[in-house]
């Protein structure tokens, strides 16, 4: 080739062919070229020549984006026409960004200077992002104008009664006509929708059953439902309206918890109900409180001032139970004692008692999960219940037991040691006697 070929006059950049190509067909990684081809002294050549493109990222240096060479015929005035993309396709990638330059060389001359910018035309290329487009990347505002959008799914969401925009979700024989959006799962029963016009709903979850989500309407109730009237919430309740800023039913009834802020029911038929209530402002579980209760009585109560009935729904103490032991403000535990809640009443004998404790071993110990420093003294539960048979555990003594013991045999001592003071008091009275007898018999010597 003749050495002193060194301009390329760009004529015609033509129109990318993926304009002609429908919604849906694949774009072709080509674009037409046109140029003419001369020498240094701008005369046309004629012949066969093989020239390289590049689509280059700068107007110099830079970064390749795309490159092919093609042996092109020159016909008369040096007029040629190519489409560039034919050896090489040209992906969609290459024009990912605002500005592309075309250089061209042709045998083993340099590239011509200056690299020629492309203009709009070629940015038809980014269309294969729209149509079966592998990806792509929008940073400023969109707006796409119809009435029906599909996204995720070949299928029209006009023809099949879903939303305005449906991600990923159609549900054959479920109207959604009139939801602003439909979002699903077509390979598993997942859909949600929102934005119904006539029971302005939203709907969540498909199954033979049809789990529903409602809110703010008064039809699909079950199992959630948002109401607007005092802003309560209902879960599993078919047709009660619920009593509590967040009520959780077990059935279809209502009952204990009435105007808490919180409430969780359920009702078994076997007997088995119970209710679980936290800041009550009504009579069955007092302002800022928390109880749970069952059909029949409350189980635990814990009161604005933090106090916890265990039983009963008025602890006055840290900790009380409804049997009347409780833990004082001061962390002693006081034990139920009542006589009226105690019955069998047997006279214990202080003696045997004095034996048995006698023979329990006493030792010094420490709780395995205790540290070292940490030790103990009294008897194991089972040596306890050994000798005493006391309690209704061999694992565990009671508080009561060991008091109780204690003072039996404390009592058995002060019983023993008057009758020890007694015969004492009379050996003395015969020994004073025996003393008088001893002086009279000397003095009559």
């Amino acid at each position: 080739m003749n050495r002193t070929t060194g301009l390329l006059f760009i004529l015609t950049l033509l129109m990318v062919t993926a304009l002609a190509v429908t919604v849906g067909a694949t774009v072709p990684g080509t674009m037409n070229y046109q140029g003419r081809l001369t020498n240094a002294s701008g005369t046309p050549l004629v012949g066969t020549y093989s020239v390289q493109f590049t689509i280059y990222d700068a107007s110099s240096g830079g970064m390749v984006k795309w490159q092919e060479t093609q042996s092109i015929t020159t016909g008369a005035g040096g007029l040629f026409s190519v489409q560039l993309g034919s050896v090489t396709p040209i992906s969609s990638n290459v024009f990912s960004t605002a500005s592309r330059w075309l250089g061209v060389r042709v045998g083993a001359d340099p590239e011509l200077s200056p690299r020629q910018p492309l203009a709009s035309v070629p940015y038809a290329q980014r269309v294969a992002t729209v149509d079966s487009a592998a990806g792509g990347h929008i940073t400023g505002d969109l707006y796409v104008r119809g009435t029906h959008i599909g996204i995720g799914s070949n299928i029209d969401p006009a023809s099949n009664n879903q939303g305005m925009l449906t991600v990923n979700s159609i549900l054959p024989g479920v109207s959604f006509v009139g939801a602003g959006i439909v979002v699903g799962n077509d390979a598993g029963p997942a859909y949600l929708a929102v934005g119904k016009d006539s029971e302005n709903y939203m709907w969540a979850g498909y199954s033979d059953a049809h789990g529903k989500l409602g809110v703010n309407t008064g039809f699909w109730k079950k199992p959630l439902y948002l109401q607007t009237t005092g802003g309560p919430i209902a879960v599993g309740s078919w047709d009660y309206v619920p009593e509590a800023r967040l009520h959780l039913f077990g059935s279809d009834n209502i009952a204990h918890g009435k105007n808490a802020c919180v409430a969780i029911t359920n009702y078994a038929t076997n007997g088995g109900s119970w209710y679980l209530r936290a800041g009550a402002t009504g009579t069955s579980t007092g302002p800022g409180a928390f109880s749970i209760a069952n059909s029949s009585s409350y189980r635990l109560v814990i009161d604005s001032t933090g106090n916890v009935g265990i039983g009963t729904t008025n602890p006055v103490y840290p900790l009380q139970l409804g049997n009347g032991a409780y833990c004082s403000v001061g962390g002693t535990w006081t034990n139920a004692s009542d006589r009226d809640l105690k019955t069998e009443f047997t006279p214990v004998d202080g003696q045997a008692l004095l034996d048995q404790l006698s023979a329990l071993p006493i030792t010094e110990w420490r709780y395995k999960a205790d540290s070292t420093d940490i030790r103990h003294i009294g008897p194991t539960a089972q040596d306890f219940a050994a000798a005493f048979g006391l309690g209704g555990d061999t694992t565990a003594i009671s508080t009561v037991d060991p008091s109780g013991v204690a003072l039996a045999a404390i009592k058995e001592l002060h019983r023993q040691n008057q009758e020890l003071q007694s015969q004492n008091a009379n050996l003395k009275r015969q020994l004073e006697d025996l003393a008088v007898r001893v002086e009279k018999l000397a003095a009559g010597k």
